[in-house]
């Protein structure tokens, strides 16, 4: 079985040389464009940035806020009688 997407030499896929039935024929079996692979790259790239950010976040003790003392309102002194 071929690779669809093997680089050549230059790094150019079968689909970038590919038109017409070829190219409907790399596409049906997974066939991309060396850009549509790098587009593709770059996404998954920013996904597991993505979730790897979100699970150390995730794993982080909590700091649960606790709630300020409500203050007891200060009466001013009593006047001498």
């Amino acid at each position: 079985m071929s690779d669809v997407n093997a680089k050549d030499d230059v790094g150019w896929k079968p689909l970038d040389y590919a038109d017409g039935v070829t190219a409907d024929l790399l596409r049906k079996h997974g066939g991309k464009t060396g850009e549509e692979l790098k587009a593709e790259g770059k996404m998954k790239h920013l996904q597991l940035t993505t979730i790897a950010a979100v699970v150390l976040v995730g794993c982080e003790p909590t700091q649960q806020s606790v709630p300020a003392p409500e203050a007891t309102p200060q009466l001013p002194p009593h006047p001498a009688p």
